[in-house]
């Protein structure tokens, strides 16, 4: 089940026996809540339901990177400004499914553009950005943008 965090209804949703399942319709720039729950049938054929897990949280925004421009040992990057998020979080890597990833965090939502510095030259990188919220003294991170892949000059 899931809200808008701090609405006072749930939305529940049935996942008919699969692991993953799929919400749409979230408005962009949303905090959400989150709490999952087994169900199982009892000996007499009805569903009972488990304990619920703790909430999580997570900050809908889809960033979107708009340009990854190579430069001298060292990339570019560009994105979209999403005006009420406390920042960005870059995140790149040589392979494209991110594995020992680097992440550079950038406290500031008027920022757009960041230089990444000292790569080797030559090789292929992948990136992608997410936009962070902090409310109530925690920060939510948002959505990953799409990856992009550029080879350093």
């Amino acid at each position: 089940m899931f809200r808008k965090a701090g609405a006072k209804s749930w939305t529940y949703s049935w996942t008919k026996g699969k692991t993953e399942y799929v919400i749409k319709n979230l408005k962009n720039n949303g905090l959400y809540e989150f709490q999952f729950a087994a169900y199982k049938k009892n000996s007499l054929g009805k569903w009972e339901r488990g304990d619920y897990s703790k909430t999580s949280y997570r900050y809908y925004y889809k960033a979107v990177l708009t340009k990854v421009t190579p430069a001298k040992k060292a990339v570019k990057l560009s994105w979209k400004r999403n005006k009420s998020a406390a920042g960005y979080q870059i995140e790149y890597a040589t392979n494209y499914n991110m594995k020992n990833s680097k992440k550079i965090k950038i406290n500031s939502n008027s920022k757009t553009s960041y230089t990444i510095k000292g790569l080797k030259k030559g090789k292929k990188y992948y990136f992608r950005v997410h936009a962070t919220k902090k409310k109530g003294g925690k920060t939510y991170i948002g959505e990953y943008s799409k990856r992009k892949g550029v080879k350093v000059k």
